[in-house]
């Protein structure tokens, strides 16, 4: 199985030449190659605007942040991270919007019903991300390979969610 390793830092390599990389057949990803940072387009913090939940947001970070201060029932301070409110926060970079993930401190009953409704939302918000181009044509390119997330201080993990939304975009 082919195997494409991403970071939100990630260099601009050819298919098969990124770290942890590990293709059979590069040439199967050629059209990879006309996409400029097609590997960092698959981090949350990637910088790409799209349309989730009637806002636009900066990142999926964004868009995940805004989430879990809305199921929490924090409107107005969800509404920070949406472009619409022109808040700095919503016009940061993806690191940023992570930073201020404790904007409001959740209590455990909050965060633990965060973490079951995540894995849908999140899903959500990706599909919304990957629906415009290039990013769709990112995530198509990418074939059938498994998709991991590692880098510096953070765990390598497969992103089940980002080859899941590959297939419903191809659907």
């Amino acid at each position: 199985m082919d195997k494409f390793q991403f970071y939100f830092r990630s260099a601009d390599k050819k298919p098969g030449k990124g770290v942890g990389d590990e293709i059979s057949d590069p040439t199967k990803y050629q059209n990879l190659n006309t996409i400029k940072d097609w590997r960092r387009m698959f981090s949350s913090l990637y910088e790409s605007r799209f349309a989730y939940d009637s806002f636009t947001f900066n990142t999926a970070e964004h868009a995940l942040q805004y989430e879990k201060l809305k199921t929490s029932g924090y409107i107005d301070e969800a509404y920070t991270f949406a472009i619409e409110s022109r808040s700095d926060l919503a016009q940061s970079s993806g690191i940023i919007a992570h930073k201020n993930r404790k904007l409001v401190i959740l209590t455990e009953e909050q965060l633990n019903a965060w973490r079951t409704a995540r894995p849908a939302i999140n899903e959500k918000i990706t599909m919304a991300k990957f629906s415009v181009q290039p990013m769709k044509s990112a995530l198509l390119g990418t074939g059938d390979a498994e998709l991991w997330n590692a880098g510096p201080r953070i765990n390598t993990i497969r992103c089940r969610t980002l080859e899941k939304v590959r297939g419903n975009l191809r659907k």
